[in-house]
């Protein structure tokens, strides 16, 4: 079995949404890194956030949430 080194970090925002973030949080999950979502309201009951921390932007204009990095940090 392959050793696999701890990870530098402990946990990773998400600014993105669908099968790339799902993707993103599976392989969090396997490495030990816990996935926090930054989603809009209406995405914030995707499957792939269940059982994830999430963090809401607003407003509800989905791409001016994701693509203004000034209102997600």
């Amino acid at each position: 079995m392959r050793r696999v080194a701890p990870p530098l970090f402990h946990r990773i925002l998400i600014a993105n949404r669908g099968d790339v973030a799902a993707r993103v949080a599976r392989a969090c999950d396997a490495l030990g890194i816990v996935p926090v979502f930054a989603v809009s309201e209406a995405d914030h009951k995707t499957p792939y956030t269940h059982n994830h921390k999430i963090i809401l932007l607003k407003p509800n204009h989905t791409t001016q949430n994701y693509l203004n990095i000034k209102h997600i940090i």
